[in-house]
């Protein structure tokens, strides 16, 4: 299966320049809990509430040049919106499962990826994993089964895939910026640096 021209298939994927690769209101709908398959080549609607670019997108996309990521999460305490940025964005290809590498976070929600008072809640250097196709470290259980499809350690505190109940941004909590982790929507962008 060829990988679509983004620009002619959904004109709406764009805002302020930014290129949507992902939008969640958490609880809303189980889209967000979907295979592998669906994964690599993405699902729902960028003008909607549910969305995934693809990843096999993403990695052809990361493939032309230098990217980076903001990460927008909307916090369930406050109702407040928080971002966290990152100056390079890069995934592997499906062979490496599509491992997620970010660096160089600024930003107000603190930094999920990279979280530096657990090394198990690190997600970034994590493949992507869905409920059928584990990739996570964690022996109990599926990360994925239970939070969607996502970059995991052993979960973490980075679900924003999570299609009941409501989301994590770990940060939010550990730096005290809000009184829990729990996000109720969500919106990945990438823009070409």
């Amino acid at each position: 299966m060829s990988v679509p021209n983004i620009t002619e298939a959904v004109p709406s994927i764009f805002i302020f320049g930014w290129l949507i690769m992902q939008k969640n209101v958490i609880g809303k709908s189980a889209i967000f809990n979907n295979t592998w398959i669906k994964y690599r080549y993405g699902f729902g609607d960028p003008a909607g509430q549910f969305f995934w670019l693809g990843n096999e997108i993403l990695y052809q996309l990361m493939t032309t040049g230098n990217w980076k990521l903001r990460v927008e999460v909307q916090s369930s305490d406050t109702g407040g919106w928080y971002s966290a940025e990152y100056e390079s964005f890069r995934l592997s290809d499906e062979a490496g499962k599509y491992a997620l590498d970010v660096s160089g976070y600024t930003g107000d929600a603190g930094d999920a990826y990279n979280v530096v008072t657990n090394p198990l809640f690190t997600a970034n250097g994590m493949k992507f994993s869905t409920f059928d196709n584990d990739n996570d470290v964690r022996t109990v259980d599926m990360c994925a089964a239970r939070h969607g499809g996502g970059w995991y350690n052993n979960c973490g505190t980075s679900s924003l895939n999570r299609y009941y109940g409501t989301g994590s941004w770990g940060t939010l909590q550990i730096l005290g910026i809000c009184p829990t982790y729990a996000v109720s929507s969500t919106r990945m962008m990438i823009r070409r640096n």
